[in-house]
């Protein structure tokens, strides 16, 4: 204890008989520490607002809790709607909504479908908001699609790219059954569209659940169809074969 005692007061003295010389060093010292903290505070922070800027996103969507999947061959949508009231009326749903993949393409000159639209593009369409109004896509550019219109249409950035289009531009599209799908002349004019739409370009978009996928799972660009479009489609094909 007497020790310690004496180290203190030599510590002490030579604290004060040097205070005035090295102040500098001292105050500059005491600034490091204070800089260091503060960068160290504000990373912490940082990465807060990083780890939930995507659930405060998600949630601004509207999520889904549920995702259901299904196939059908048959008029686009309608089996999307029956399916939907049937689970509406389901114990703990509050909402179902959806949309159907349609075979749908942007046409060459010659009429027949853009190749580029074969490779890893989803055309889908909304049936009754999904999209829209829940799981809602974020335009990053241009506007979203009018849901009364069948002649509006927006892709995620992917999409925009391989097809080589550009917000504003016009598109011919055509619309083809799943008979002409299977058809060996498919691809070529010979099969000419069962439904031929002239859809404007209006939005680049992001859906919510790519906005932090992997690359390599980063597989599928979409072009995102209208309600309205769904509506048409069930009403010319009721009872088609596709």
């Amino acid at each position: 204890m007497t020790v310690n005692r004496r180290v203190l007061r030599v510590a002490r003295y030579r604290f004060r008989a040097t205070f005035r010389n090295r102040r500098g060093g001292y105050l500059a010292l005491v600034l490091l520490i204070a800089l260091l903290g503060g960068i160290a505070m504000g990373s912490i922070a940082a990465s807060r607002r990083t780890q939930s800027s995507y659930p405060r996103f998600l949630a601004s969507t509207n999520p889904s809790d549920l995702t259901v999947s299904f196939y059908a061959s048959n008029a686009a949508g309608g089996p999307v709607v029956s399916a939907s009231s049937e689970i509406a009326h389901l114990a703990h749903v509050k909402r179902v909504e959806g949309f159907a993949g349609l075979t749908i393409m942007p046409l060459e000159p010659t009429g027949a479908p853009n190749p580029a639209a074969a490779t890893n593009l989803a055309t889908i369409a909304s049936v009754d908001g999904l999209l829209f109004d829940q799981d809602r896509v974020t335009v990053i550019h241009g506007r979203m699609a009018d849901p009364h219109r069948i002649d509006e249409v927006v892709m995620t950035a992917d999409a925009a790219r391989r097809l080589r289009l550009h917000v504003g531009q016009d598109i011919p599209l055509g619309e083809y059954t799943s008979a002409q799908a299977a058809s060996p002349e498919f691809g070529t004019p010979s099969v000419p569209p069962h439904l031929r739409i002239d859809a404007r370009l209006v939005g680049i978009i992001v859906i919510n659940t790519q906005v932090i996928q992997d690359d390599i799972d980063h597989v599928l660009a979409f072009a995102v169809f209208t309600p309205a479009l769904s509506r048409k489609l069930v009403a010319d094909f009721n009872g088609a074969t596709y």
